[in-house]
């Protein structure tokens, strides 16, 4: 397998030879984990994606709304349990308890998922992931 100037082939006026395949993709890896995957680089990328993800706010929005709502069902919750304990009775109310209770729950869920996606991983996290790149480059 090779490389090649996809105009060298219409005769346009590129005369660069073929590289083989194999070699050029080596000395990619070769140059990547000489000038980019370096300790003082990988700090630096660490630290940028780091910086990122503390920026990011799309995660923030989505637990915000589940806070709102969570406070929503409370003061449902907090009213019809008033309504029933003023000794006013209606066959909705239990069944309304019992609505607000299973909703209720089930924001509880989803915020614990929402807050699962929005972890944030420490620049020591990310140095570590990236170094197990450096190291599988290496081995190959």
């Amino acid at each position: 397998m090779h490389y090649y100037c996809p105009t060298a082939k219409s005769k346009k006026g590129c005369n660069k030879k073929h590289v083989p395949k194999d070699w050029l993709e080596n000395l990619v890896v070769a140059k990547t984990l000489d000038h980019i995957l370096r300790p003082d680089a990988l700090k630096y990328i660490a630290n940028a994606c780091y910086e990122i993800q503390l920026k990011d706010k799309a995660g923030d929005e989505e637990i915000e709304f589940f806070w709102r709502r969570i406070a929503e069902n409370k003061r449902a919750l907090d009213n019809t349990l008033k309504v029933i304990e003023s000794g006013v009775e209606t066959m909705t109310l239990p069944l309304r308890l019992k609505e607000l209770e299973m909703e209720r729950l089930q924001l509880h869920n989803e915020l614990k998922a929402a807050e699962a996606r929005k972890v944030i991983l420490t620049p020591e996290h990310i140095e570590f992931m990236l170094l197990q790149y450096v190291e599988k480059g290496e081995d190959e």
